[in-house]
């Protein structure tokens, strides 16, 4: 479903910032998962579903990375997919 995406309410864009700043420190375990835990609000309330989505698939393939624990690796593909199906010319997707 293309063009599924929807622009946040501001308090809800400000945690997706929030959670973009945390990814930039990648290979910080905290960082990281403080990023999850935004994400995964913003996507239980279906803001902005592919924009959200991508974010959280990369939040949890960083998580793989630091834990490699493989649970991690499913949840990004899962949200990669997750995104693809709503908007797959989405740039963030």
């Amino acid at each position: 479903m293309a063009g599924t995406t929807r622009n946040l309410d501001p308090a809800a864009e400000e945690h997706y910032l929030q959670a973009l700043a945390s990814l930039r420190r990648y290979d910080s375990e905290a960082s990281v998962g403080g990023a999850i835990h935004l994400l995964e609000q913003l996507a239980a309330s279906d803001g902005d579903g592919a924009r959200v989505r991508a974010a959280l698939g990369r939040a949890y393939l960083y998580k793989y990375r630091i834990t490699k624990q493989r649970t991690w690796e499913a949840r990004a593909a899962g949200a990669i997919e997750a995104a693809l199906d709503l908007d797959p010319d989405l740039m963030e997707v």
